[in-house]
């Protein structure tokens, strides 16, 4: 198996999506299924094979031609309206460092809140096949001055998706949360008994059923999901459930609409 065309991405990104390895006995099925999977990291902008005979009747090369793509985006923006004005931004990248990392953070602030996040996805971490994903948040309201209270809210989670059986995948993560209400003699009633320190742990976790015909533009199979938050530590005694269930149908044959 010969890659061609990955001047900015590591080859063991591209490696690491093949079912199919050198020496195995080539299946055209899972070797297609192999090419979506790489199409759907959306780091690339196309992704063609050409199978051709070996130097014996049993031996095949395959040649795996990819076209890279701009992976990184820059936001800004500003608004002004009833709560104020507010500028932010974030960049966004796909292919950090070529090794198919996620990264997404941005910052918005106004005349009273600041707001930052920043997530980091790393697909087949430590050679697992798992995908490692982590995530930090902050908010900071301060109405002080207005309304005699400031809220500051700082967030963590980490966890991971790896494929538990064929099609089935499991994703455990822990959610750690910090929350610090501070008020002043201008603060309402409510607000001076809600005043201190309050801390939320939780266990989240999902499961997801996937049996589209392709990972890249499917259009044809159903995905199931299943998501679940569950208190370990947490003032809010609460479970919050999700299920969400996807149809894929092609409308008609003259269109690609899905």
């Amino acid at each position: 198996i010969n890659i061609l065309g990955n001047f900015q991405t590591v080859e063991e990104v591209i490696r690491n999506k093949l079912i199919v390895d050198e020496g195995d006995p080539l299946n055209e099925l899972l070797f297609n299924k192999a090419l979506d999977d790489i199409k759907s990291m959306g780091i690339f902008k196309s992704v063609d094979a050409d199978i051709i005979d070996g130097s014996q009747e049993s031996l095949k090369i395959v040649n795996l031609n990819v076209e890279e793509q701009p992976t990184g985006e820059i936001t800004l923006g500003a608004g002004a309206g009833t709560g104020g004005t507010v500028i932010g931004g974030g960049i966004k990248e796909k292919n950090f460092l070529g090794k198919g990392i996620n990264l997404d953070t941005n910052l918005e602030i106004s005349e009273s809140t600041v707001k930052g996040q920043f997530v980091y996805s790393k697909p087949n971490f430590a050679y697992t096949d798992n995908t490692l994903f982590t995530s930090v948040q902050a908010t900071t309201k301060d109405n002080l001055k207005d309304y005699g209270y400031k809220v500051s809210d700082t967030g963590f989670s980490l966890g991971t998706t790896y494929e538990q059986y064929e099609n089935l995948f499991f994703s455990p993560e822990l959610d750690f949360s910090l929350e610090d209400l501070e008020t002043n003699s201008t603060a309402s009633s409510s607000l001076k008994k809600q005043e201190g320190t309050y801390e939320d742990f939780y266990f989240n976790y999902g499961l997801n059923y996937d049996l589209r015909n392709s990972s890249y533009k499917p259009s044809a199979g159903s995905k199931t999901t299943f998501y679940q938050q569950l208190p370990v530590v947490s003032g809010n005694n609460e479970i919050s459930n999700t299920f969400v269930y996807t149809k894929y149908q092609t409308l008609n044959r003259t269109s690609d609409l899905i």
